[in-house]
């Protein structure tokens, strides 16, 4: 797998494509965007934006945060049933896995407001001194995911 780094995550993909598409579907669209070709600084900025929707400020991670791409839904079942065996209940389209601190992603059913949520995750387990229960968790990340672009009152 190739990776590439950001200032706050690490992102392991197969090829060019995969990263390619991945981050063309988190790129919010907006006049400004149509012209612009995504890179993969809106990753950093969608972050940021998670952290103050949040309202923690700028927290620095003590690791960056592991993100895997895969190019479709198959692979990423796959990988899936690699790490936990064959379930009969609804697989996530994507997820993020505590005990190895990973995002899984399939590269063409992501969006900005899903990987918000997903980083929520990583996020909370650095900035509580114990991690808060899953469904607390869940709940604030879907806050996060619904209100990214709301504008943030500041205390």
């Amino acid at each position: 797998m190739e990776q590439i780094e950001t200032k706050y995550t690490i992102i392991h993909y197969n090829n060019n494509d995969i990263l390619n598409q991945f981050v063309k579907n988190i790129t919010p669209f907006s006049f400004g965007n149509w012209f612009r070709r995504p890179d993969s600084s809106c990753i950093d900025e969608l972050y940021k934006q998670v952290q103050k929707v949040l309202g923690i400020g700028s927290l620095e991670l003590s690791s960056k945060i592991t993100i895997k791409l895969y190019a479709n839904r198959k692979a990423f079942v796959s990988q899936y049933y690699m790490l936990y065996g064959r379930t009969n209940k609804k697989l996530p389209r994507l997820f993020y896995d505590f005990f190895y601190k990973v995002i899984y992603i399939n590269a063409k059913d992501i969006s900005e407001g899903m990987l918000a949520h997903e980083f929520t995750h990583p996020i909370f387990r650095e900035y509580f001194e114990k991690s808060p229960p899953r469904v607390l968790t869940e709940i604030l990340a879907t806050y996060v995911e619904s209100h990214l672009h709301t504008k943030v009152k500041e205390y």
